[in-house]
């Protein structure tokens, strides 16, 4: 059974943040592995929550700082339909997977956010908040990564490109 180029593209999607969830799951177990929590005294536990909390304000702030960031993105290709490129991507549903990696790593991020916001609240630790934290933080960024790679793709194929006349790379970036 053949399928369609945007069934393909949707479903390479699916497998990379499935990819993301199992590499997010390791680490997951890696760090289970280590023990934080255990043979701590009370004051070292409360070092270790002050910081888990400092973690969690500074990790909700970027997060949505980056969701902002995405906005911005949607934005720009949202101004740039009339481009050739963007006319060809969405002809080949190319646009329409990157709009889907735009929600995908936005919903990421905003549940990392949420998580983060509430483990600033709570009141005790344990190492299924540890985990849950560190977990999250690694999937949202592998999913941001993935996408600051291929919006970084779709800018640079947008720019133009320098001639290998000098009159006319001069006129173009440096007269006024």
């Amino acid at each position: 059974m053949m399928l369609k180029k945007t069934h393909k593209i949707f479903y390479s999607t699916l497998a990379h943040h499935i990819f993301c969830g199992v590499v997010s799951a390791i680490f997951y177990l890696y760090i289970s592995r280590l023990g934080i929590t255990e043979n701590l005294d009370i004051k070292q536990l409360d070092d270790l929550w002050a910081s888990v909390k400092s973690f969690a304000s500074t990790a909700a702030q970027i997060a949505s700082t980056l969701i902002g960031f995405i906005l911005a993105a949607i934005t720009i290709l949202l101004t740039l339909s009339g481009h050739k490129l963007i006319v060809n991507m969405g002809i080949s549903g190319h646009l329409r997977h990157l709009v889907i990696r735009m929600l995908m790593s936005m919903l990421a991020l905003m549940a990392f956010m949420i998580y983060s916001m509430s483990v600033m609240v709570s009141t005790s630790i344990n190492e299924c908040i540890l985990y849950t934290l560190s977990s999250l933080s690694v999937y949202a960024m592998l999913v941001f990564m993935d996408l600051v790679i291929k919006l970084g793709l779709v800018l640079y194929f947008l720019s133009p490109l320098p001639q290998a006349n000098d009159k006319v790379v001069s006129k173009t970036y440096y007269e006024e």
